[in-house]
């Protein structure tokens, strides 16, 4: 049987349960509202740059490409 105290923990432990799920569900209402009135915008896609391995690196580093990033 239990005490009066672990009687009292679950009950506690209940209540924020329930109190969790309904802040749960008011976030998403939230969000989700929020998502319908400004939907994303597709990014463009854009190409990698194709670099040799002899021309200078693309960093910065006035290094050739093979002798900095390639690896």
């Amino acid at each position: 049987m239990p005490t009066s105290l672990e009687a009292l923990s679950n009950e506690h432990l209940q209540e924020q349960a329930i109190k969790a799920r309904f802040a749960a569900c008011i976030l998403n209402a939230h969000f989700l509202a929020q998502r319908s009135e400004h939907p994303a915008r597709a990014q463009p896609v854009v190409a990698p740059i194709k670099v040799n391995r002899n021309e200078p690196c693309p960093c910065g580093s006035d290094k050739k490409y093979k002798q900095c990033c390639l690896h």
